[in-house]
C-alpha cells in the first residue's frame, strides 16, 4: 500500500515481485501464481465518484484476477492463456502479444464480449502456452466482495 498526499492510499497486488527470484529470471517464460480474488460489487460509492474538492484520484484496481507472465530475452512469441474449471471445461481464453519483460493480463469478472467471464466461486486452472513452454497454476475465485454504500 502506498499513501498519497496524506489523504488516500493505493493498493496493488505485488505477488509477482515476491515470486521473482533468480531461478524465475533464469527461465525463458514464467507464469506467476495468481492471487485468489472475488468479484468486487460496487455501489454508487467510491473514490472515483467524489466531486467535493476534486482531489487527485486514481482508478481502482481491475475487477478481476491478475495473470502475470515473465519473458526473458528477445522474441515476440504470442502468450496464450486459458482458464479451465475443475471439470476441465475452458471458461476463458485470450492471446497476448509477447516481448521481454513482465506482462499483466486481467481475467475480468465483468464486462462485454469474449474477454469477460462470469466465473462462479471455486477452483480453476490457468495455463500459459508460449514459445514451446506450457505452465499451469491453480487460481481460486472467492465469493463476491460487496462494498457498503457510503
Amino acid at each position: 500500500m502506498v499513501g498519497t498526499h496524506g489523504r488516500g492510499a493505493f493498493v496493488t497486488d505485488i505477488t509477482p515481485l515476491q515470486e521473482l527470484t533468480p531461478d524465475v529470471l533464469a527461465q525463458d517464460y514464467h507464469l506467476f501464481t495468481p492471487e485468489p480474488k472475488g468479484r468486487r460489487v460496487e455501489s454508487g460509492w467510491g473514490n472515483f465518484r467524489f466531486f467535493g474538492w476534486r482531489q487527485v484520484t486514481t482508478p481502482n484496481e481491475p475487477n478481476g484476477i491478475l495473470l502475470d507472465v515473465y519473458q526473458r530475452g528477445e522474441g515476440n512469441a504470442s502468450i496464450n492463456l486459458r482458464v479451465q474449471d475443475s471439470a476441465g471445461r475452458e471458461v476463458w481464453a485470450m492471446e497476448e502479444a509477447g516481448g521481454p519483460g513482465l506482462h499483466r493480463v486481467v481475467l475480468p469478472f465483468q464486462g462485454r464480449g469474449r474477454q469477460a467471464t462470469s466465473m462462479e466461486p471455486g477452483e480453476y486452472t490457468v495455463t500459459m502456452e508460449v514459445g514451446g513452454v506450457t505452465q499451469a497454476r491453480p487460481v481460486v475465485v472467492k465469493p463476491p466482495v460487496v462494498l457498503p454504500r457510503g
